[in-house]
């Protein structure tokens, strides 16, 4: 990588704290959707 290192690593970890927020949300919404299908399918 060069002198370019130093550009290109944190540009790695600034992308891997994104997919790590999104997997976060995403396992976060789902939980949030099976309690509520729950919730409405206990009502009927």
């Amino acid at each position: 990588m060069g002198n370019y290192g130093i550009y290109i690593w944190p540009a790695y970890g600034l992308v891997l704290i994104g997919m790590i927020g999104l997997w976060f949300s995403s396992v976060l919404q789902n939980c949030k959707i099976k309690r509520h299908l729950k919730l409405s399918l206990k009502d009927k």
